[in-house]
């Protein structure tokens, strides 16, 4: 499967994918496409997709984990929602990648090794009255 997708088209030059402020909602899409016939892809019944941050890539926590199957798409899309809770973490940089899980139980990483980048805002959620 190959991921055509913003996140994997926006790195900047200090190398971060994703830009976030802490405590800040966001949505973001994936679309999957067939690498072989360059068709989209759309998960069948039993797969899964899943969006993780992790602070080290060799560690089984998560800072947030976002999972969807295919009851989850929309107009061939995923869409993933990271919450004002999922995103308030202490700020700095992170690992993510979007992982494929598929109904012959296959793995693929369609995007890897991204960084996510978590600042402090000046405005906060809690500061609207």
């Amino acid at each position: 499967m190959l991921l055509v997708n913003l996140l994997a088209n926006n790195i900047t030059l200090d190398g971060v994918a994703l830009k976030l402020s802490k405590g800040e909602t966001a949505f973001f899409t994936v679309k999957l496409y067939d690498e072989d016939t360059k068709s989209q892809y759309l998960l069948k019944s039993n797969e899964k997709i899943i969006f993780g941050v992790k602070k080290q890539k060799n560690t089984s926590t998560y800072k947030i984990k976002k999972q969807l199957s295919a009851n989850n798409e929309i107009n061939g899309a995923y869409p993933f929602i990271l919450t004002d809770s999922d995103t308030d973490i202490a700020t700095g940089r992170y690992y993510f990648d979007v992982g494929v899980k598929t109904s012959n139980n296959y793995f693929m990483r369609p995007i890897k090794d991204q960084i996510l980048s978590i600042v402090n805002a000046v405005t906060y959620k809690e500061d609207i009255e």
